[in-house]
């Protein structure tokens, strides 16, 4: 997943949170604009 090369070294210090990260980093890499 691009989201996990691109922010997988994101230590945020809860899993649900660091998930959002992909998510979010996922949307935005699907729908740019």
């Amino acid at each position: 997943m691009w989201a996990q090369r691109h922010f997988g070294a994101v230590q945020l210090g809860d899993v649900r949170r660091t998930r959002r990260v992909y998510r979010l980093a996922a949307g935005w890499a699907r729908q740019p604009g």
